[in-house]
Parts: structure tokens; sequence; C-alpha cells
């Protein structure tokens, strides 16, 4: 079962990929048939430049050193971790892999004010450490084709559901 902030960096993903020519899918299967295929944490692919970009979410220092397979099969390959995971990986982390930090939503005091008011500052996506293009472990059209088929899964359609909804403050045409 996945954890909360797991969901809210997927959440954050998904937004910070939801621009003109990218497409970003979460929990992606790369292949066909079933067995040792590859997955995924995220994937996405930029129709400008024609990109495979790979994202493992890693929450915890256990996480990371996990016997779960890493996927990087793609052009641009990113670890996303929280500033906590980072500080205490960074030394393990390959130089051909990026890095974004994921810092969660918080509170702070509100400056203009002293009686103690405080803002909610939104979860932030922050890249840290550039990633070196490779050339992707699959041909692109296999890799695009799962995209493709993943976007029906149960996690990418609940998290196109939360988007389109935040995106368009609940004036949204979703068929579940």
């Amino acid at each position: 079962m996945k954890s909360e902030l797991t969901k809210s960096i997927e959440k954050k993903l998904f937004k910070s990929m939801d621009k003109l020519g990218q497409f970003l899918v979460l929990e992606c299967c790369i292949g066909f048939g079933g067995g040792n295929n590859d997955r995924v944490d995220a994937i996405s692919y930029n129709t400008t430049k024609k990109e495979i970009t790979c994202f493992e979410i890693k929450i915890s220092v256990s996480d990371f050193h996990s016997k779960n397979k890493l996927s990087f099969v793609g052009n641009r390959n990113y670890f996303v971790l929280t500033e906590d995971v980072y500080d205490k990986v960074k030394n393990e982390i390959p130089k051909e892999i990026g890095v974004y930090l994921y810092e969660p939503k918080r509170y702070e005091p509100y400056r203009f004010f002293n009686n103690g008011e405080m803002r909610e500052i939104g979860d932030s996506l922050t890249l840290i450490k550039s990633c070196r293009k490779i050339d992707c472990h699959y041909d692109k059209e296999i890799l695009l084709a799962s995209m493709i088929r993943s976007t029906r899964n149960k996690t990418n359609l609940e998290i196109m559901k939360e988007v389109l909804l935040w995106k368009n403050g609940g004036l949204v045409f979703y068929v579940s």
C-alpha cells in the first residue's frame, strides 16, 4: 500500500508535467506479456524533444536501498527524493542519474502580520542534480505503447481525476 507521501509526490509530478507537449504516466509496466518486465514509478514523453524521462520515487533510505529494481530506461532518468533521504544517499547516486527534491506542503508565519497568522506554502519539486542524456534501453515504440496501456491503471485514473478537478475548480466532465 502506498504512503500518503508517495501519493503527494505522484500528484506533484503529474501536475508539473501537465503542459503542452508533455505526457506523464504513473506506475508504467514496460513491455508485453507478464513476467520480469520493468516497472517505472513515473515516465514521461516530451513530444517536442522526442525524449523519454523516467522517475524513481524513493521516500526513505530503506526504500532507496530496497531490492526493487530501478527502471531507468529513458533518455533522461531521475530520482525523486525528500531532502532528508537525499542528504543520506547523495554519495550513492550514480553521476548519470539526476535528482528532484520534493518538499511537502508546509505552513509558515505570514510576515506582514504580527498576530501569528500562518500561510500555506504549496509543495514543490526542485531539480537539484541534472542527469546525462542517454539512449533508451527499449525501443521508443515499446515505451510509448506501454505508457498508453498504463494510462488505464487505477493510479493514473485517480490522479487524473484529482488533477482535473484541481485544475478546473471542480467544473470537469469525468466519467469513472
